[in-house]
């Protein structure tokens, strides 16, 4: 969660004043749902979720929590520390070993079929 809160901070797009009350609803949120920090939650859960916050909060702090999960959902698919950004890096590395897995075929005046089937 802190993570999530530097990043606000850094971004600039909340006041400070708020930014306990967006990490709050995060919370809320986490554990209506029971995901782990590094999940992304899908959006029928969260309309799940605001729609049982409007019947306890005023519609603008279910706007409120709406907003703030949206930032949170961002955060999970931008961030370079979250699990999403660990997957791109993983298909990265595997797009840089066949990259030079093409190289060495091409080096070794393969067939295209035959580099085609390796890749594969």
């Amino acid at each position: 969660m802190e993570d999530f809160l530097n990043y606000l901070q850094s971004k600039k797009i909340i006041p400070p004043k708020k930014l306990l009350y967006y990490c709050n609803w995060i919370k809320k949120f986490k554990s209506f749902s029971g995901s782990q920090a590094s999940e992304q939650n899908d959006w029928k859960s969260v309309e799940a979720f605001l729609k049982l916050l409007a019947r306890k909060y005023e519609d603008w702090q279910v706007e409120q929590a709406g907003e703030a999960l949206k930032y949170y959902q961002y955060f999970l698919t931008h961030n370079p520390g979250t699990e999403s950004a660990n997957k791109l890096s993983e298909n990265n590395s595997w797009k840089t070993l066949a990259d030079e897995m093409v190289q060495l075929i091409r080096l070794k005046h393969l067939s295209r079929s035959t580099e085609k089937t390796y890749l594969n």
